[in-house]
C-alpha cells in the first residue's frame, strides 16, 4: 500500500514536546525540617549608651598669615614651627639697603642742621644785629647834621634806606635762626624724617601682630622677600576645636552641647573630653556630611593643630535599660523590633518547596546557558581589572575604651582615606608571588590627577605600571588600537574616549597635572579599547617610576595586583594575604559583589531547576511504583508466604524505578544537547554555548538516584 507523502515538519515542535510532557508532570512536594537550635540570651539591665562616631581634624579658631612690608634679604630666623611666640615678638630680621640708607639720610639731615646749619643761622643774626646797631648810630647822626643845618636831604634819605635794610636783614636772619633753632619747624620736620625713616628700618624685624603657634615657616635665610610674601603662618591663640564632617544620617540626635570622648590618632591610648559647640547650617550636598565642631575646654599639651581625631558625641543615655543583643531582633520597623519566639530551646519555622519537573533536558541546556553567559561576563568583566589587589589597610577611627557594663549603640562614620603607599611593599611583593596559589603580581602605583590639553581639563586616574609583569595580570597590550604598547619616560597609554574627548592622536602632547600641583608633559604612545566605558575614558598608564613621582610618591607602591590560578579562589587567597601581611586585600568577589551576587542567582536558579527535575522523576516514578504495588498485591502476598524476604523484594522495585530514571535521563540529556547545538546554529551569536563533559553524565545521574531513592 502506497503512502501520501508528508509534509516536512519545524524540528522546534518535535524537540518542545518532550519538554512539554515533563513539565505536565510536575507537582508540589511537602516536608517538615528542624533547624539548627538558635542560640539564647539573657536578658539584663544594663547601662545603654547612642552616639554617633566620626573622624575629622583639630582646628584653631583662626590663621593667621604674618607677611614682610618691605623689600629685604632675610639674614635671621628667630622662631619655627611649633614654637609659641607672643604679641609682638621678633620673628625675622631682615636686611634693607634702601631703608638703611634712609635711615642714614634722614639721621645726616638733622646732624647737618644742628652742627651746621644752626650755628651758620646764629652768626648771620648777630651780624644782622650788628649791622642794624650800626644803621641806626649813622642814621641818627645825619639827622643830628641835617637839623643843624650841616647835611643834606639826599644823605639823610640814604642813612635812612640803610636803616631800614639793615631792618629787614635782621629780621629776615631772625626768621631763619627761629627754623633752625631747638624746637623750630626745620628741627621738627627733619626729626619726623627721621622717625618715618626709623619706623621703615624697624619694619626689617617683622613681629607677630598676635600671639599663637607657628604652624608654617615659609622663609630661609638668605631668601629675598617683597612685601606681602607670606613668612610665617600663626594658629592664633583661643579655644581649641575638633572640625568633624558627619554623615547626613547621623545627625538626628545631634544637639549643641552633648559631651563626646575624643582620641588622637597619634595617641591612642590617651582620650579627652570635648563639647558640641556648632551645627552647620546646611550639609554639604556635595559629601553628603554636615560639619560639626567640639569645643575642647581643657586641650592636651600634646594635640596639634591638623592632628587627625576620632570623637564619639554621645547622644542619648539610660541607665539600668533591659539589654537585648540586635542578633536577636528579626525585624526592626522603625523603634519597635521582632524578637523570634522560642519553644522548648528550639525554633520551629515551616519551609515550603515547590518543585516543578521540567526533565533533563532543561537541566542540560539551562546549565550549559547559563555556565556560558556567567563565563562570558567573567571574562569581560577581568578583562580590565585584576583578580585581587593589595592595599595599605584603611584607617579606622579611633575610640575611648569603654566604660563598663555599659552597651553602646554606635553609629560610626568612615574616615577619610589618603593617598599612601604600602608598608615594606618590595616584602610583600616578593612574598605573595611565591604563593603556590599566585600566578602573576605586578606593583602599581595609581591616583587622581587632570589632564590638559589647550584650554580643556579632565579628571583621570593616573596608573603606574611595570609593563612586562603587568601584562600577565590584565592582556592591555592585547587591547592597543592605535600606536604601541610603550610606557616610560615621556610615553603614555590613553583609553579610546579619552583621546576622542580631547581631540588626541599618536605622537601629541598631553600635561598631567598630580594632586600635589606636581606637572608633568607625555607623549601619547598608545591608545586602547577595553571596552568598558569608565576605563576608556579617564585611565591613563605610565611607567611605575613617572607615575610615582607624579603623584608625589617617590618609590612608594600604592598596591600590587595578583592573578591566581583558580578564578574563584580568589577570595580565600585575598584573605590569607590579609591576615598574613596586615593590608587591605580585596578580590574581585569583592569589588564586582553584584555581580557576584547576580551569578550565585543564576547558580542558584540552575541548582532549583535541577532538584525541581529530581523532585518530579522522584514523583512520577514513586507514583507508576505505588501503582505497580497496588496492582500486584497477591502477587506480593504470595511471595511473602513463599519466604520471600523484604530486601529481596525492594530490590525488584528499585531495579524497575533505576531503569526508568536511566532511560528517562537518557532521552533528556540528548535533547538537550539537541537544544545546544540548535542555540549555537540559530540563536543569538552573543556568546558560544558549550556541553561540558560532567554534565550529561550528572544529569543521567540525578534523575537515576532520585528514581532509586523514591523506592525506598
Amino acid at each position: 500500500m502506497s503512502a501520501h507523502p508528508v509534509a516536512p515538519r519545524s524540528l522546534w515542535p518535535r524537540l518542545l514536546w518532550p519538554l512539554a510532557a515533563l513539565s505536565i508532570l510536575a507537582v508540589a512536594a511537602w516536608w517538615w525540617s528542624r533547624p539548627p537550635a538558635v542560640p539564647g540570651y539573657r536578658i539584663e539591665r544594663r547601662d545603654l549608651v547612642q552616639d554617633v562616631v566620626a573622624t575629622g581634624y583639630v582646628i584653631t579658631p583662626s590663621r593667621v598669615q604674618v607677611a614682610s612690608e618691605i623689600t629685604g634679604t632675610v639674614v635671621k630666623r628667630l622662631v619655627d614651627r611649633g614654637d609659641h611666640v607672643e604679641p609682638g615678638q621678633a620673628l625675622v630680621e631682615l636686611r634693607s639697603d634702601q631703608t638703611s640708607a634712609l635711615l642714614d639720610q634722614a639721621r645726616a639731615a638733622l646732624r647737618q642742621l644742628r652742627e651746621q646749619g644752626r650755628p651758620q643761622a646764629a652768626a648771620a643774626l648777630a651780624q644782622a644785629k650788628t649791622q642794624l646797631e650800626q644803621a641806626e648810630r649813622d642814621f641818627k647822626r645825619s639827622q643830628a647834621v641835617f637839623d643843624a643845618g650841616g647835611g643834606s636831604a639826599q644823605q639823610l634819605e640814604q642813612a635812612q634806606t640803610g636803616l631800614r635794610n639793615a631792618r629787614q636783614q635782621r629780621d629776615s636772619a631772625q626768621a631763619a635762626y627761629t627754623a633752625v633753632a631747638p624746637g623750630g619747624s626745620q628741627e621738627r620736620a627733619l626729626e619726623a624724617a627721621l622717625t618715618a625713616a626709623s619706623a621703615v628700618n624697624a619694619r626689617s624685624v617683622v613681629r607677630a601682630g598676635v600671639g599663637g603657634v607657628v604652624l608654617a615657616r615659609n622663609v630661609e635665610v638668605g631668601d629675598t622677600v617683597t612685601p606681602g610674601e607670606s613668612l610665617y603662618t600663626l594658629a592664633m591663640d583661643g579655644p581649641t576645636e575638633i572640625s568633624l564632617p558627619v554623615n547626613e544620617q547621623s545627625i538626628g540626635n545631634l544637639q549643641i552641647g552633648q559631651q563626646a570622648r575624643c582620641v588622637a590618632d597619634a595617641y591612642p591610648g590617651r582620650n579627652f573630653g570635648a563639647q558640641v559647640s556648632f551645627l552647620a547650617p546646611q550639609v554639604d550636598r556635595t559629601s553628603g556630611t554636615l560639619e560639626v565642631r567640639l569645643r575642647v575646654p581643657n586641650p592636651p599639651v600634646w594635640l596639634r593643630q591638623d592632628m587627625t581625631v576620632s570623637a564619639d558625641i554621645v547622644t542619648a543615655q539610660r541607665s539600668k535599660t533591659l539589654v537585648v543583643p540586635n542578633d536577636a531582633l528579626r525585624q526592626i520597623d522603625g523603634d519597635q523590633g521582632t524578637v523570634l519566639v522560642l519553644r522548648d530551646g528550639r525554633a520551629q519555622s515551616l519551609l515550603i518547596l515547590i518543585g516543578i519537573a521540567v526533565g533533563s533536558a532543561v537541566i542540560v541546556f539551562i546549565t550549559a546557558l547559563v555556565t556560558a553567559l556567567q563565563g562570558n561576563i567573567v571574562n569581560r568583566t577581568l578583562g580590565s581589572q585584576p583578580q585581587i589587589v593589595v592595599k595599605a589597610p584603611d584607617l579606622e577611627p579611633l575610640r575611648s575604651p569603654p566604660a563598663p557594663d555599659t552597651v553602646y549603640l554606635s553609629r560610626i562614620d568612615p574616615r577619610p582615606q589618603r593617598l599612601r603607599g604600602i608598608d615594606n611593599a618590595e616584602a610583600v611583593l616578593h612574598a605573595v608571588r611565591a604563593m603556590p596559589d599566585v600566578s602573576a603580581a605586578t606593583p602599581v602605583v595609581s591616583g587622581p590627577a587632570f589632564a590638559q590639553r589647550g584650554n580643556a581639563v579632565r579628571a583621570v586616574a593616573v596608573i603606574g605600571i611595570e609593563p612586562g609583569s603587568y601584562v600577565r595580570i590584565i592582556p592591555l597590550n592585547t587591547d592597543i588600537v592605535a600606536g604601541q604598547f610603550a610606557v616610560g619616560a615621556e610615553k603614555i597609554l590613553i583609553g579610546s574616549r579619552l583621546a576622542s574627548d580631547l581631540g588626541l592622536s599618536i605622537g601629541d602632547t598631553l600635561r598631567l597635572t598630580g594632586p600635589s600641583g606636581q606637572a608633568q608633559a607625555f607623549r601619547v604612545a598608545g591608545i586602547f579599547t577595553i571596552g568598558v566605558r569608565d576605563v576608556d575614558e579617564r585611565q591613563v598608564y605610565l611607567g611605575l617610576q613617572q607615575a610615582q613621582t607624579l603623584l608625589g610618591l617617590p618609590g612608594a607602591i600604592t598596591e600590587v595586583d595578583l592573578s591566581v590560578h583558580e578564578l574563584f579562589s580568589a577570595e580565600a587567597v585575598a584573605e590569607r594575604i590579609a591576615s598574613t601581611f596586615g593590608v587591605k586585600a580585596e578580590s574581585w568577589m569583592t569589588t564586582n559583589s553584584q555581580l557576584l551576587n547576580a551569578l550565585r542567582s543564576q547558580s542558584l536558579s540552575t541548582n532549583i531547576i535541577r532538584l525541581s527535575v529530581a523532585l518530579s522523576v522522584a514523583l512520577g516514578i514513586a507514583s507508576v511504583l505505588a501503582v505497580s504495588v497496588v496492582q500486584r498485591t497477591r502477587e506480593i502476598g504470595i511471595l511473602r508466604a513463599m519466604g520471600a524476604t523484604r530486601w529481596r523484594m525492594m530490590t525488584v522495585f528499585l531495579i524497575q524505578g533505576g531503569v526508568l530514571g536511566l532511560i528517562g535521563s537518557s532521552v533528556g540529556a540528548l535533547v538537550g544537547v539537541g537544544f545546544v547545538q540548535i542555540f549555537n546554529v540559530y540563536g543569538p551569536r552573543l556568546f558560544p554555548i558549550g556541553v561540558s563533559n560532567w554534565l550529561v553524565p550528572q544529569a543521567m545521574l540525578v534523575a537515576t538516584l532520585a528514581g532509586v531513592l523514591t523506592c525506598r
